[in-house]
């Protein structure tokens, strides 16, 4: 009686394993969604907008054996994120031919390159229009601020507020971030239903 109980469970044990050597596999699909969205957006000069981004992670198990007794298993994962953003910057191809064609294009060094054999007093002035000239883009980037707030334009106001805020300094500097500050903590304000 036990050499028949042996020699059964030895039948069903081979059996099993030979079963499981054939084991079907199990494959799942993933499944895909397309959606797209239309809106309009405002990029100001050499200003970046982020498109979107997307995401992906992949698992996998592997065991062979019956499943009471695997005798090899292995785990793997692997994972990725992309973005994809514009940067705007615009070019008026037709000015710039004018202006090499009538040769009124300063092919000279950035005025930040001191030509050597420069003296401390031109180099200091050189850097004093410098920062004269940034001076007045920030003021012109804050004005562009003030006036996108003022028309209700939050998002816009901030890219402006923030491009100013690089370039200023002093005083307008802390007013800026101020006002940066002021805009971030406002609560989002809501469209009106028509």
């Amino acid at each position: 009686m036990m050499r028949t109980l042996l020699i059964t469970a030895l039948i069903v044990f081979i059996a099993a394993r030979a079963a499981g050597a054939q084991a079907p596999t199990t494959v799942q699909l993933p499944t895909f969604h397309f959606f797209t969205v239309q809106t309009t957006v405002s990029v100001p000069d050499r200003g970046t907008m982020l498109l979107g981004g997307s995401g992906s992670l992949g698992t996998g198990n592997l065991a062979n054996g019956p499943i009471f007794l695997p005798t090899q298993s292995s785990r793997g994962s692997a994972g990725g994120a992309t973005m994809m953003s514009v940067r705007a910057t615009i070019h008026d191809f037709e000015a710039m031919d004018a202006a090499l064609l009538a040769g009124k294009v300063d092919m000279s060094p950035p005025p930040s390159i001191a030509a050597p054999g420069t003296s401390v007093v031109e180099a200091r002035q050189q850097r004093q229009v410098e920062v004269a000239a940034t001076d007045r883009e920030a003021a012109e980037y804050y004005s562009r601020a003030v006036a996108a707030e003022r028309d209700g334009k939050p998002g816009a106001a901030k890219v402006w507020y923030q491009m100013a805020s690089r370039r200023a300094t002093g005083t307008l500097k802390a007013e800026i971030e101020a006002r940066l500050a002021a805009l971030l903590k406002a609560p989002p304000r809501q469209a009106a239903r028509p």
